[in-house]
């Protein structure tokens, strides 16, 4: 697949390379730290949602850990 899309495997070359510059040679220390940064987007996501919704309903923010 790859071979066929040389936009694509452009990127990801950009990706790995972006990794390495970073420190980050392992690809399973790559995948740890996108997977983290994935969690910590979903939870500010969650968090503007509920915001959003107390806002229109007029009621206070409830956090729950």
């Amino acid at each position: 697949m790859l071979q066929n899309n040389a936009t694509l495997k452009s990127l990801i070359d950009k990706l790995w390379q972006n990794f390495r510059e970073g420190g980050i040679a392992n690809p399973l220390t790559a995948i740890e730290q996108i997977t983290y940064l994935i969690f910590m987007k979903r939870l500010d996501d969650l968090e503007a949602k509920t915001r959003t919704r107390c806002r229109v309903y007029r009621r206070e923010i409830h956090v729950t850990l």
